[in-house]
């Protein structure tokens, strides 16, 4: 009997034991596993990159010391066939911000101090790069030896090391290697600064580099054009974009002087770059700019996109209506009327007015027709949150994309449908193009937008959604409006669309069968920013309209 309550009393303890433990390893991994790791703190990150052999790469070090001091060397390249000139080893310094740095300690603590297994020290794939990876921390070290890609956590993190070798070898470039290497790398960093400023048709970057870190280098390009100055003018285009994104004020003046260059690329380069500026003091450097004979538009363009500012000056020149810029500014005016940053001011229609008679034609059609916009187009004073180009949405701020469609019978809005919405982090998406078809007795279209953005060299996929909606077989579509199509009468195609945070028509067709409308099909959108009402997509009260341009007389 007493054995029994024995063994009673310490299996019941055994439970008691039992669950402690595993209520303990719950918590622990709860904590182990609840987000990311706060990361690992070392002493020294060092990396070999050897590239499968090539006498054209170069094999570079990198090394990181707990204070954020990076200091990179490029081991050059021997001279090659075809008279190609050796470059030289050299090696550059600089400290990573502290994003980046939290960011490696993460990555080192994903690896377990890279004591994690799940690395490869044979390549799967061809031409492989040979990374060799030591951590130094706590008087301890430890190595690693990869071969070509790998799979996580050990992607992530030569993605870093990668992120950093191509911002230093950059430089490297720029400043050791012959002139066609230096016109990829310029050529590179003016579609990535053009994507950045929201330039359509411009690559994401890939890698998510310091331009900081080419100041001091592109300083001496605009100080010294004429000795940077190639066939297409990209060193010195990259030069300006870079400082002028960088908000380098040292070179502001130099850019200045570059808005009146002979090189039509380089000219048109610091025209924009002045607008991106923003300052008052060199308005009039793109007024002078503007009065070159045999220059497009550029010049009239920033003053319009600068606001303000610059509205004493564009109202002095249009009212004189004399030189080159006078009619440059109305084209434009008619070229960007839906991407004006705001109403036109009354000192702009008063000083078009005064120059209209001034010259004859064609300068006073184009005057003229200003006047129609103004009085049949006006601009909405609600504030220009972003503009669509064709299928580019750029956000000048942090805003949500919210869109959706909606169909109208007998004049009333009938059902409607939420697109998927973007993040506020998303400054710049790519939509899905509406274009709605019929087939088979169903009205199908689909909505979405991509992110631009590389994430550790690769974007994530599409968001979009399909919808199909039942129509009378036999049934045609008919395209009625596309706010990206517009056959404007002056003869140009306008297709750029301010975006503000009021609904906005996007596109709208009709369902017809039998010369009858059986539907209208619509597809809107608008910018919300984190304050604004409205975050979600609903149908407006009443169906949206659009007005089209009045004729052009002339």
């Amino acid at each position: 009997m007493a054995t029994n309550w024995i063994r009673a009393r310490l299996l019941r303890y055994a439970r008691y034991a039992l669950s402690s433990v595993l209520l303990l390893l719950a918590v622990g991994s709860a904590f182990l596993y609840s987000g990311q790791p706060q990361g690992m703190d070392f002493d020294t990150f060092e990396c070999r990159s050897e590239p499968f052999w090539s006498p054209q790469q170069e094999t570079e070090n990198l090394v990181v010391r707990s204070d954020g001091t990076c200091v990179y060397r490029n081991e050059g390249r021997p001279a090659g066939p075809n008279g190609f000139e050796p470059w030289p080893a050299r090696t550059y310094e600089h400290t990573i911000d502290s994003e980046k740095m939290a960011r490696l300690k993460r990555l080192l603590a994903q690896t377990r101090g890279l004591t994690h297994p799940d690395y490869r020290t044979q390549a799967i794939h061809t031409h492989p790069t040979t990374y060799t990876i030591t951590l130094g921390f706590d008087g301890q070290t430890r190595q690693i030896v990869c071969e070509g890609q790998q799979p996580e956590p050990y992607s992530t993190l030569i993605w870093w090391i990668r992120t950093i070798a191509r911002q230093e070898r950059a430089l490297y470039v720029l400043q050791e290697a012959d002139e066609s290497e230096r016109f990829n790398i310029c050529r590179d960093l003016t579609g990535e600064i053009g994507h950045l400023r929201g330039e359509t048709g411009r690559m994401a970057p890939v890698f998510d580099v310091d331009y900081r870190r080419y100041v001091p280098e592109f300083l001496s390009y605009v100080t010294a054009p004429e000795a940077h100055l190639d066939k297409d003018g990209y060193q010195l285009i990259a030069a300006i974009k870079v400082l002028a994104y960088t908000r380098s004020e040292a070179a502001y003046n130099d850019i200045a002087a570059l808005a009146l260059h002979d090189n039509d690329s380089v000219r048109r380069a610091a025209v924009t770059a002045l607008g991106d500026i923003g300052r008052p003091e060199y308005i009039d450097e793109l007024v002078r700019a503007g009065e070159l004979p045999f220059t497009d538009e550029d010049s009239a363009w920033t003053l319009i996109r600068m606001g303000d500012i610059a509205v004493p000056a564009i109202a002095e020149v249009l009212a004189a209506n004399r030189g080159e810029l006078a009619y440059k500014l109305v084209r434009a005016y008619i070229n960007h009327w839906d991407e004006l940053p705001g109403p036109v001011d009354e000192q702009i229609i008063d000083a078009v007015r005064v120059g209209m008679s001034k010259r004859g034609d064609p300068y006073d059609a184009y005057y003229g027709y200003v006047l129609d916009l103004a009085r049949a187009r006006p601009i909405e004073p609600a504030p220009m949150l972003g503009r669509l180009d064709y299928r580019d949405l750029v956000c000048y701020g942090p805003s949500t994309f919210v869109h959706g469609w909606y169909t109208i019978v007998d004049g009333r809005i009938d059902r409607y449908g939420v697109a998927p919405a973007t993040d506020t982090a998303t400054g710049h998406l790519m939509l899905k193009v509406f274009e709605p078809e019929i087939a088979e007795g169903t009205l199908r279209f689909t909505v979405g937008w991509t992110d631009l953005r590389y994430v550790n060299g690769r974007r994530k996929d599409p968001l979009e959604q399909t919808v199909e909606l039942p129509v009378p077989a036999g049934s045609q579509l008919e395209t009625d409006y596309v706010c990206y199509r517009r056959d404007m009468p002056t003869g140009t195609y306008g297709n750029v669309v301010r975006i503000t945070n009021a609904y906005q028509l996007l596109w709208q067709g009709r369902v017809v069968k039998d010369g009858r409308d059986v539907l209208t099909l619509a597809y809107t959108g608008k910018l919300a920013r984190p304050t604004d009402a409205g975050q979600e997509f609903s149908a407006p009260r009443r169906p949206l309209e659009w007005t089209d341009p009045p004729p052009f007389r002339r």
